[in-house]
């Protein structure tokens, strides 16, 4: 992901620099992959782990900073005061048809909008996250995204059909245009976004073609939703798409923060739009979260860790990372936000605390027991003396796939009707357990013969 220095000053009062910053998010567990200027701004390409979803937008990362430098002021977008007013309600409906698909979806009605080029502010902000701009309304939308990581897609109303949404499985063979022009035939195990008529969005990974933005575009419907992330990952992996969307739901996204990433639209919109029509809203929540509780003995962190932690130490920085700590006496109980899908029990939270506080601080110590019924493995010895030895003498080793060809095999004079078939095979030279090592050496052999090696040494130690 494109992290974009100064756009993340709007959200942590942040005063250090670049090589600073990047060992700042090192200690965290956040690694810069490289840093690059983009128009004029500093920008980071972050790695982020697939079980840290949270990490995934501006906001996150802010978070987390914050809970590495508490005196740093923590802003997150502030929507406390928008209300959303509907004097004419539309007659439209959203429906879910099974909330384990859908867990919430969240609809936004806006008529009489101008669909314009963004401005160059918008534009080059954008630029910055590599990510190109298109006009106002997809340009705001994407900006949503990687300022809170919550993907939503926008609609244009009068291109649907009838007056509801439907988020529903795919029938077998029903066909969608994806906004990239791809036609696909889906099926059951699909999740859609409906018309009366037809898909006009694979769920969580791409909108349909028929009912996107364009300069004729009046009225929008704004989706906010949260789906299944299984269901997700297993569309876009089958059909070989990748998006924003997708890399977000698939890893898990944060169920409570649908109304937010609307209002956060609505208050970019209001830059381009004097006033704003809405005429319809409706939050669908069929499955509301409830806040996973674990209980954590407060001297727990220490005894775990191996490293003295003051408690308030522990309640800050669990506080600090979004977590919410009722004191029980000699237990916290500790309630689990909705963007942190990762934790599940009393040791994942040791694991927040001691990354936050410093994995520098821990004590390399040596096991003051030792087992006396250990073996001695004089096998293994015996095995390294042989590996040194070679080395010593200028030999290389060699590990090779454990997988073969049939054709490699019959080499070795071994009956085909021995060989040990693999399953699901990658290929027909993969199709087979080896039955000698030495296949794999001729070929070590082959390939650095045609690069014009004139003499190799190489060995290799395995099974067969």
């Amino acid at each position: 992901m494109k992290l974009n220095i100064e756009y993340l000053k709007n959200f942590i009062s942040l005063n250090v620099n670049t090589d600073e910053l990047k060992n700042l998010l090192a200690s965290i567990g956040i690694e810069v992959d490289s840093f690059e200027k983009i128009e004029g701004e500093d920008v980071f390409e972050v790695e982020i782990t697939p079980n840290r979803p949270d990490w995934l937008s501006h906001v996150g990362i802010a978070r987390e900073i914050k809970s590495k430098l508490p005196e740093l002021n923590y802003n997150y977008p502030d929507f406390k005061d928008m209300k959303i007013n509907i004097e004419n309600n539309d007659d439209f409906n959203i429906e879910i048809e099974n909330s384990k698909d859908c867990r919430r979806y969240t609809g936004l009605i806006i008529r009489g909008i101008r669909v314009k080029e963004s401005d160059s502010k918008l534009k080059k902000l954008l630029s910055t996250l590599g990510l190109r701009p298109i006009n106002n309304i997809v340009d705001i939308s994407n900006i949503v995204l990687m300022t809170l990581g919550h993907p939503i897609h926008v609609f244009d109303l009068n291109k649907l059909n009838g007056n509801k949404i439907v988020v529903r499985r795919a029938k077998n063979n029903e066909e969608i245009i994806l906004l990239d022009e791809t036609e696909l035939k889906l099926s059951n195990n699909d999740l859609v976004i409906a018309d009366e008529n037809r898909p006009v969005a694979m769920a969580g990974i791409m909108g349909g073609l028929d009912s996107g933005v364009s300069d004729n575009t009046v009225d929008i419907l704004i989706e906010s939703a949260y789906f299944n992330p299984v269901l997700i990952r297993k569309s876009a992996r089958n059909y070989g798409i990748k998006t924003d969307a997708s890399y977000r739901f698939e890893r898990g996204a944060d169920v409570q923060i649908t109304i937010d990433a609307i209002k956060l639209f609505v208050k970019m919109l209001k830059e381009y739009e004097k006033e704003i029509n809405f005429t319809y809203f409706y939050d669908n929540y069929p499955d509301k979260f409830v806040n996973k509780i674990i209980n954590l003995p407060k001297g727990y962190v220490s005894e775990y860790s191996g490293i003295e932690i003051k408690e308030n130490k522990v309640e800050s920085i669990l506080n600090n990372l979004g977590f919410i700590t009722e004191d029980k006496g000699n237990i916290w109980e500790v309630k689990v936000p909705s963007f942190r899908v990762d934790i599940y029990g009393k040791q994942d939270l040791v694991e927040e605390v001691v990354r936050i506080y410093g994995y520098d601080k821990l004590d390399s110590l040596l096991p003051s027991v030792i087992n006396v019924d250990i073996a001695d493995y004089k096998e293994r010895e015996v095995l390294l003396d042989i590996e040194n030895y070679l080395i010593s003498r200028g030999f290389n080793e060699a590990i090779n796939y454990v997988f073969n060809s049939e054709n490699d095999n019959k080499y070795f004079g071994i009956n085909s009707e021995n060989f040990i078939r693999i399953k699901n095979p990658l290929g027909a030279d993969f199709s087979v357990l080896r039955v000698s090592l030495l296949s794999g050496l001729l070929k070590n052999a082959s390939n650095n013969f045609n690069q014009f090696f004139q003499s190799i040494r190489f060995f290799e130690r395995g099974k067969i």
